[in-house]
């Protein structure tokens, strides 16, 4: 239900910045819709990963802040990775946002195919490995139960 709402509220800021604002995309509407989808799937993926590390709720939560907190900045859409450290660069590229900020500004701005198919792979990655880790760890939390 958490990704339908959010898939929902992010359509419908979109509608609203199209058709009610007048901003328009070059690209592709449906791809930024797909990306909203993928990016609350992803997020879902680290958020199941970081409740099956740490079994709390609490800590779980606290994870989940470290990297939302983090993830506008780090994403390259409010502050520039251009000459940054290595550190900024890796975290940046793990954050699921980052790839979303990418997916939507390729699409507003029209670009090929290309840029999509990237963006949208990495996004798939999360519910492959954060949500498969986090899947095999609660299979073996409950077999040894």
């Amino acid at each position: 239900p958490h990704v339908l709402a959010g898939t929902l509220w992010g359509i419908l800021w979109l509608l609203w910045m199209t058709l009610a604002r007048g901003y328009r995309a070059d690209g592709s509407l449906a791809a930024i819709t797909l990306g909203l989808f993928l990016l609350f799937i992803a997020t879902a993926a680290v958020a199941l990963l970081l409740l099956a590390l740490t079994r709390e709720v609490s800590s779980a939560l606290s994870g989940s802040v470290i990297i939302a907190g983090s993830a506008l900045a780090y994403s390259g859409s409010s502050l520039p990775l251009t000459g940054a450290g290595w550190f900024p660069r890796i975290w940046s590229n793990v954050l699921p946002l980052t790839h979303y900020v990418s997916l939507q500004m390729d699409q507003v701005l029209g670009a090929s195919a290309g840029p999509f198919l990237r963006s949208a792979g990495a996004l798939l990655l999360y519910p492959l490995v954060a949500g498969g880790l986090a899947f095999a760890l609660i299979l073996r939390t409950r077999r040894a139960q």
